[in-house]
């Protein structure tokens, strides 16, 4: 009987997560002057394909997808959460302490992904290699 209760809290659990998670494509007309302008200074030779907001509780995020095969993470106030191009990140987007670390330590090597996280940023590299940085981009360790 223990168990049937349990089965049934979890799936009255999911589907009212489900309930309270909104997920809907913007109308260009709607995109955020905020991200636009961040693409236009950052990736100006690529376009916005879509531009997804998505709603759960109390916070949103949007998820960008662009022409080149980029894709870029922000959240309710628009700041930029992650991006990623497997052609490789231009440096407007990575931290100069970041870009100097990398160039000095992996010169041949392009950064494909920047997120940032709750204790500092990581980076990976083409070579699949997570680099963990602090908030000021001062190296922290290799991700294992």
């Amino acid at each position: 009987m223990k168990t049937l209760k349990l089965m049934l809290v979890l799936i009255l659990a999911g589907v009212f997560s489900q309930v309270n998670a909104q997920d809907r494509y913007l109308e260009t007309t709607e995109y955020p002057k905020e991200i636009t302008s961040y693409i236009e200074t950052n990736f100006p030779d690529s376009e916005i394909i879509s531009i997804k907001e998505e709603k759960e509780r109390h916070k949103t995020e949007y998820e960008v997808k662009l022409r080149n095969m980029e894709e870029l993470e922000f959240d309710e106030q628009y700041a930029i959460k992650s991006i990623e191009s497997k052609s490789g990140l231009p440096d407007t987007v990575i931290p100069q302490k970041i870009r100097d670390y990398v160039t000095q330590n992996y010169p041949n090597r392009k950064i494909e992904e920047w997120k940032m996280k709750r204790r500092g940023q990581e980076i990976e590299l083409d070579n699949d290699l997570e680099l963990i940085f602090d908030f000021d981009g001062n190296f922290v360790r290799v991700d294992d």
